[in-house]
């Protein structure tokens, strides 16, 4: 099959050309795939009830931040190319803001602020640790279930050869 992006110089295609020239290259394609499969199941029209948009299941708060600096023409998050350059610039902001993988994922979950208010009640950055952190009479949120196993599934999903698979039958879609 072929590949959802490729770096080579045999990619002739014009959309493949563009996403290789906005893509920021620090995105590991497989993971980026991933993250996708876990958020919206490739739907590029996907839409959460909590406000999230697109593949990456962007909120409109990030979205609004990494539009206005992309300066992309007329963003609009349904737009896949767009969504998949926010949501990696996003993610390389919360790898950089974490320094872990697992963290950096739990973030793009949950949220950062949550994030690091539990780790600072808690004294660690060890995401198993902070899975299980409660303490009484303060207000730090518990990590909610979903933001527990996010990583993990995008772990699996990572490692799930079928990853690959679904992401050529979504290239297929946009064609």
């Amino acid at each position: 099959g072929r590949q959802f992006f490729s770096y080579g110089k045999n990619n002739r295609t014009g959309k493949a050309k563009i996403m290789n020239a906005m893509i920021p290259k620090s995105c590991d394609l497989v993971l980026i795939l991933s993250l996708i499969r876990q958020e919206s199941g490739f739907n590029p029209l996907a839409q959460s009830k909590a406000g999230a948009k697109g593949l990456m299941q962007i909120m409109p708060a990030t979205w609004n931040e990494w539009a206005g600096v992309t300066k992309l023409k007329k963003a609009n998050p349904f737009n896949p190319l767009h969504n998949i350059i926010v949501g990696c610039l996003e993610l390389n902001r919360q790898i950089d803001n974490f320094g872990k993988l697992d963290l950096a994922l739990t973030a793009y979950n949950w949220g950062s602020g949550n994030l690091k208010r539990l780790m600072t009640a808690a004294k660690t950055d060890d995401l198993e640790m902070l899975k299980r952190f409660t303490r009484e009479g303060e207000s730090i949120k518990p990590m909610p279930k979903e933001a527990q196993e996010y990583a993990m599934r995008i772990f699996k999903h990572y490692n799930d050869p079928s990853t690959l698979e679904y992401a050529n039958d979504f290239v297929e879609i946009l064609r």
